[in-house]
């Protein structure tokens, strides 16, 4: 089965948050319609439910594309196809709009229409047998033998046609056998001359051994001898200098005593010398020691001067200088998030993953309807064969998409996290940013925003999701601006919205657990408790008794990511065997002050994991009535998602 999932980012102003009060709808329909989106000012906008979307109506700015199930038969391949969505969305300073990447993966179904006989062309199986003419209507007789003399020469024609294509193919690969032919007798070629030179070559390894032998024989030799006669020398050296070691002690001896009867004399000689030489050296000394201080004093009483004021240079200069770094500081922070602004403030990613082995098993080509278009990064089109009426013909039909990108299934995780990795300086200068995946259950929203299940604990780091990534980058960034005055305080929250009530995910309480169809539905102690969602002053929004923990590491995220895990909603689905029941959202607030200028920001980044849209048809929820219960919640949910989405977009 092949799926996609969303991922959305939204930016609003420093001074508001996003609402997180959950607005459901009624339904007339037993399957709530995945949401659509109108965006005037975004780029892209697609909305797709598990029947094959409408041709896409294209304007200058705004890209709006609908969903709309078709009423004739649904084909088996298309309940295999999704798509991942990845959405953005960031927002301005003025509160007014919110910067949101929103995504809808949905599956592609494939609907077969019955033509009409125009469409088929008008088969010949449809006309009814002409009848006999009579004898004497000859011209109508002859009529009829042109008739059928035009339709032998036209299939005489197409034989033809194919004789020749098939003796040109003939030819090539005839070509082709001649040419590997050759190939093949320029490696014997090749193969000959090798195995003579290896020959050779083994040959002359030879002799050089029997020479390296011989040569190793002589040196031995000669080496001995050598080591012989030096022996020799060596005693006949030391005999030698023996004697004149003992003959240089007695000249040594003769010579020290005469120089010290020499010196005995030229000492009393030198001491009355030098006292006279010493008390005029010293005087001379003194004066010159005294010229050499105070033109010392003189120089260094300008060095002093010199140094001064070079330091004070230097600190006005330093003080300048980091005036402008803040400036351009600012400069920069306005320049970054004008771009966020010029990408726009809501954006679609469209994120297509990979079948799975058991997909691959069925030896179909899952993916084969989807094409990319080369050269186009948000261009994606999706075929869908249609058979007539008659059965005897099928016609493919293309259904074009734009976004503002379009991930491959073997795009990787550091690949699309590259594209909202810019949000986070927008979350540090004191934005509100939303990054939420959307798209089928099953479609690998939860792997895009989490990664795999062993992936914090796991020395690849390749698979981390979003939210890890974005967290590393975070403390990263933070540790980057401590040369520049600023210093960030941190805390998480993690909350669950299951069939329309909250729960917190970081609770500490008793953990319950009850097992439902082979898989897990966990949620933690305060499964019963209600919490409140309260707007404070300043456009601050917060939900009452939920834990609200200091981040101050990677690793402590790490710790709450797993116990957040463990308290999550999941269950099995047929369309999805860890299904999440429930919509995730991963709240940090970064708290940022500047000890230089005095400037503060505050900035909320939400990550926010949406529970997976599904048919009762296709996931069998319908014969479970918790599943049915589960499923509605979220279909509602999913539905004011969009009323919200198209508002902002508007």
């Amino acid at each position: 089965m092949s799926q996609a999932a969303a991922v959305a980012e939204a930016k609003t102003q420093p001074a508001e948050e996003t609402e997180f009060k959950v607005h459901t709808t009624g339904l007339k329909r037993k399957d709530a319609p995945a949401p659509s989106v109108t965006a005037r000012n975004t780029r892209a906008r697609l909305d797709t439910t598990s029947a094959p979307s409408k041709p896409t109506n294209t304007t200058t700015r705004t890209t709006t594309a609908r969903g709309a199930a078709t009423t004739r038969t649904a084909t088996a391949a298309a309940s295999r196809t999704t798509r991942s969505v990845t959405s953005k969305t960031t927002g301005a300073r003025s509160g007014v709009g919110a910067r949101t990447t929103a995504g809808a993966g949905a599956k592609s179904a494939v609907a077969a229409r019955a033509g009409s006989p125009a469409d088929n062309g008008g088969g010949d199986d449809s006309k009814p047998a002409k009848k006999k003419r009579p004898a004497w209507d000859v011209k109508g007789r002859l009529q009829d033998l042109e008739e059928s003399h035009q339709q032998t020469e036209t299939h005489l024609n197409d034989s033809k046609k194919q004789l020749t294509t098939m003796t040109d193919e003939l030819h090539r690969s005839q070509a082709t056998i001649d040419e590997l032919i050759q190939f093949r007798r320029g490696l014997e070629s090749t193969v000959q001359v090798k195995e003579k030179e290896n020959h050779e070559i083994s040959r002359e390894l030879t002799d050089l051994r029997d020479q390296l032998r011989s040569a190793q024989s002589k040196h031995e030799s000669e080496l001995e001898s050598i080591q012989s006669k030096h022996r020799i020398e060596s005693n006949e050296m030391k005999a030698t200098i023996d004697s004149l070691t003992r003959e240089k002690d007695n000249l040594t001896l003769e010579v020290r005593l005469g120089k010290e009867e020499n010196m005995t004399l030229r000492s009393t000689i030198s001491n009355l010398s030098a006292e006279r030489v010493g008390v005029e050296s010293e005087l001379r000394g003194v004066k010159s020691k005294l010229e050499q201080t105070e033109q010392t004093l003189t120089t260094r009483e300008e060095r002093i001067v010199s140094l001064e004021k070079q330091l004070q240079d230097a600190k006005n200069l330093v003080q300048e200088l980091e005036v402008k770094v803040r400036e351009e500081e600012s400069i920069r922070r306005k320049l970054h998030n004008t771009i966020q602004e010029l990408k726009g403030n809501i954006r679609v990613f469209c994120r297509v993953r990979p079948p799975l082995p058991a997909e691959n098993e069925h030896g179909e080509g899952v993916l084969g309807h989807i094409q990319f278009k080369n050269g186009e990064e948000g261009a994606i089109e999706l075929s869908q064969s249609v058979e007539s009426a008659s059965g005897s013909k099928a016609v493919t039909k293309s259904y074009p998409f734009q976004f503002d990108k379009v991930f491959t299934p073997q795009a990787t995780q550091s690949l699309v996290f590259e594209e909202i990795s810019q949000l986070v300086q927008s979350a540090l200068d004191g934005y509100n940013v939303c990054i939420f995946a959307y798209g089928q259950t099953g479609s690998g929203k939860t792997y895009t925003m989490e990664g795999p299940p062993n992936a914090l604990t796991s020395s690849d780091t390749a698979q981390l999701g979003m939210i890890p990534r974005t967290v590393q980058q975070i403390f990263e960034t933070a540790e980057q601006l401590k040369a520049k005055g600023w210093k960030y305080e941190m805390e998480g929250q993690f909350l669950e919205i299951y069939n329309e009530s909250i729960r917190d995910l970081l609770s500490e309480e008793k953990e319950a657990k009850a097992e439902w169809g082979g898989g897990k539905h966990g949620a933690g102690g305060d499964a019963g408790k209600k919490y409140e969602i309260r707007h404070l002053p300043g456009g601050k929004t917060v939900v009452e008794g939920a834990v609200v923990a200091p981040v101050t590491s990677p690793t402590t995220l790490h710790t709450l990511l797993t116990r957040a895990t463990n308290h999550r909603s999941t269950a099995a689905t047929l369309a999805n065997d860890r299904s999440s029941r429930s919509h995730s959202i991963f709240s940090l607030r970064l708290s940022g002050t500047n000890s230089l200028t005095g400037e503060s920001s505050f900035g909320v980044l939400n990550l926010i994991d949406l529970a997976g849209s599904e048919r009762l048809k296709e996931s069998g929820s319908a014969r479970d009535g918790e599943r049915l219960k589960e499923t509605q919640a979220i279909n509602k949910s999913l539905s004011a998602l969009g009323d919200v989405i198209e508002r902002l977009g508007e």
